[in-house]
């Protein structure tokens, strides 16, 4: 293993390195601890000296925005990302929490051979992360599926590292110079191509639970007609094997469609096979916006949660006042009072033309000259009146249930600005950054758009990145 750093080797001043503890396509992975607070993290670190195909850089960024994005238990939580130049090299950073887990390889290495019900359990344990991924937009495909990067902790949990080849991205996994992506033996058939879909990374973890079971890597598995003949291989029973060939069929349209799929049916195997037809399995744990843990604890103070049963009711809270918000809000006031005489005096404009003219002639003309003197008046208030709520956003009350979504939101001229969308009507949901953050403030004002079958609905939020994020996993798994 090519190490650029040394045990005791101090990085950023902020960071301590304690051992390397991997190495893959795109760096070297590291156990740290940080100088202040001792936590413990992994760090990913790239060196242009040592890499010979500017993609892999790509490749690293790219591992390190989606990281950024995600939130999920069993997915290291992404810390930072940085690089630091020396007198004859540039190395980038990507700082994780750190797993505390041996990989499901090693543990196979030193003789571990799980039963069944284990298997079973890694299995929906595995699917669970899928599935969040699946359902984020876009989708996200780990596209690299293997015992080598899933972590058992001391408690049985399964965590799923190095997002080094996810979805778009180019990796040398299998010789230099390839444009492959993944690992031989895990790869279904299509990946082969370069080309991938949410059930591609099923066919990896099929592969991989049968490494599992069996002891040997998949390639070295016999096949008939294309297909691994795993079943002379292992013990276990009918059902499992039938779902487990399901999840490594060659052609993708005989495949499970994506990870929820592949769920439920596994839970409805099981069912089958210990006879419960209740609809309870303590093992089911598919991400959802109203039972996710993750949906309950907000990032930030601009977003308050309220749960029940059965809904989900989010408050987006505006900025606190500043001077210059209460220096545009005094503008406001003093403009628009201004403009408020200024539309009675319009209203006498065209009364006296009224008087002088006739009612017709004098009624229209009246109209006209006042048009002519409040228009650019009235813009400019709307105006200053967008721009102070841009500047603090919007009190916004979003409900989430079973069947819809409805937002509410104050309109500039004090109505209520509604959306409510039926969850069958709703097809996707768009997100664009309206302002990003100016000078010292974080924040940025996001634009939110539902669409459905027959039109789409925006509103528009001021939160900062994490609370961005937070929300868009929320609205995206509700949309999903």
């Amino acid at each position: 293993m090519k190490t650029i750093h040394n045990p005791g080797d101090t990085i950023d001043d902020r960071y301590r390195i304690l051992h390397p503890i991997g190495q893959g396509g795109t760096g070297t992975t590291y156990a740290a601890e940080e100088l202040e607070g001792g936590r413990q993290v992994a760090i990913k670190v790239l060196s242009l000296r040592q890499i010979d195909d500017w993609k892999l850089l790509e490749l690293f960024e790219r591992e390190a925005a989606v990281l950024a994005t995600l939130k999920h238990r069993s997915i290291p939580q992404y810390l930072s990302f940085f690089s630091l130049d020396t007198p004859d090299d540039r190395r980038f950073y990507l700082v994780q929490t750190l797993v505390e887990g041996r990989s499901l390889a090693d543990l196979v290495a030193t003789g571990w051979r799980p039963e069944e019900t284990t298997v079973y359990d890694i299995a929906l344990q595995v699917l669970d992360v899928l599935a969040y991924l699946q359902e984020r937009v876009p989708p996200v495909i780990h596209r690299d599926i293997k015992p080598e990067n899933l972590l058992r902790r001391s408690d049985g949990s399964i965590a799923l590292v190095d997002f080094g080849a996810v979805q778009d991205v180019y990796r040398q996994t299998i010789a230099k110079g390839s444009t492959f992506v993944g690992t031989i033996g895990y790869m279904p058939p299509e990946q082969f191509q370069g080309r991938v879909v949410p059930a591609s990374d099923l066919y990896a973890l099929g592969a991989t639970l049968v490494f599992l079971l069996c002891g040997q890597a998949p390639d070295q598995l016999p096949h008939l007609r294309m297909k691994l003949d795993f079943r002379s291989q292992v013990n276990i029973s009918d059902r499992f094997a039938t779902w487990l060939e399901t999840m490594l069929e060659p052609l993708i349209e005989d495949r499970f469609v994506n990870a929820v799929q592949a769920f439920e049916a596994a839970i409805d195997e099981s069912h089958h096979e210990s006879g419960d037809t209740s609809d309870h399995n303590p093992s089911l744990n598919l991400h959802h916006p109203l039972r996710s843990p993750a949906t309950v604890e907000p990032i930030g103070p601009h977003l308050e949660v309220h749960q029940g049963p059965n809904y989900l009711a989010i408050e987006v809270i505006p900025e606190r006042w500043t001077w210059r918000s209460q220096l545009m809000r005094l503008l406001c006031w003093v403009w628009n009072g201004v403009l408020g005489v200024g539309v009675v005096c319009g209203g006498l404009l065209i009364l006296g033309a009224i008087l002088n003219e006739g009612v017709i002639a004098g009624f229209f003309m009246g109209v006209a000259m006042s048009a002519l003197l409040l228009c650019l008046p009235i813009i400019l208030g709307v105006w200053l009146t967008k721009q102070l709520r841009s500047m603090r956003g919007i009190p916004t009350h979003l409900d989430l249930d079973a069947d819809r979504l409805r937002v509410r939101q104050p309109h500039v001229f004090g109505s209520t600005f509604a959306i409510d969308c039926h969850l069958a009507n709703l097809t996707r949901l768009d997100v664009d950054l309206v302002r990003l953050p100016q000078g010292k403030s974080s924040l940025r004002l996001v634009k939110y758009t539902l669409v459905s079958s027959a039109k789409a609905r925006s509103f528009q939020v001021l939160l900062s990145a994490a609370e961005q994020d937070w929300l868009t996993q929320v609205l995206t798994e509700f949309v999903a």
